[in-house]
C-alpha cells in the first residue's frame, strides 16, 4: 500500500468541524476529553516518520495520522481490543469523525494490524534475535495401523469361556444365526 499526500492538522480539524457540522453530531460529555486531546494534538510528523514503511505500488494506504489517532482515542478509552474498538467506531459515529475516518469508511482490523506492525520500526529481517530460532513442532509419529488384534482375541477368549460354563452348567445355548 502506498502512503497517500500527507494531511495537515488543518486539513484534519477542518475535516472534524465539517463531519460533524454535517451529520449534526454531538460529541457527549463522557467523551469530550478524549475530543479535545485529540483534536488539538498535531501528529503531522507521523507520516514522515512512517514514509520508508509504506510501499511506493499499491492502493493508498489510510493515512497514519488517522490510524495513530485512533490507536490513542482507544486507549484513552481503556479498550484493548482491536475488534471491540471497531465496534466502537461502528456505534458510535463520532468516534470515527474524531479519528479523521469517515463513519461508513472505517478501516478494518487487518489495518490496525498492519498499522501496528509499520510502527514497529525494527527490520524485518532483524525481528529474530540472534541465536534465537523459531518454534519447530515435533514430527508426529506414524500410525501403521489400528492395533485391536489384543482387544479382539481378549473378547473371544471371554466369549468362549462363559459358553463353556453355560453348557458345563447344563443352560441350553443357541448360537445366534448371523454365526451359522
Amino acid at each position: 500500500m502506498s502512503l497517500p499526500a500527507a494531511r495537515t492538522h488543518k486539513e484534519y480539524q477542518e475535516f472534524v468541524r465539517k463531519e460533524l457540522t454535517l451529520r449534526r453530531t454531538k460529541i457527549p460529555f463522557l467523551f469530550q476529553d478524549v475530543f479535545a486531546k485529540l483534536f488539538y494534538l498535531d501528529l503531522s510528523p507521523v507520516s514522515r516518520i512512517l514514509k520508508e514503511r509504506y510501499s511506493h505500488r499499491g492502493a493508498p494506504a489510510r493515512y497514519p495520522e488517522d490510524m495513530l489517532r485512533s490507536s490513542l482515542a482507544m486507549t484513552l478509552l481503556g479498550i484493548t481490543s482491536i475488534d471491540e474498538w471497531i465496534e466502537f467506531l461502528r456505534s458510535f459515529p463520532f468516534l470515527a469523525i474524531i479519528s479523521g475516518f469517515l463513519p461508513e469508511d472505517i478501516p478494518g482490523i487487518g489495518t490496525f494490524y498492519d498499522f501496528f506492525n509499520k510502527l514497529y520500526l525494527m527490520d524485518k529481517d532483524k525481528s529474530f534475535a540472534k541465536g534465537k530460532t523459531r518454534f519447530k513442532r515435533k514430527p508426529k509419529k506414524k500410525r501403521t495401523g489400528r492395533n485391536y488384534e489384543g482387544v479382539i482375541r481378549k473378547l473371544i477368549d471371554r466369549a468362549i469361556r462363559e459358553n463353556t460354563r453355560k453348557k458345563a452348567k447344563g443352560l441350553s445355548y443357541r448360537e445366534p444365526d448371523y454365526l451359522l
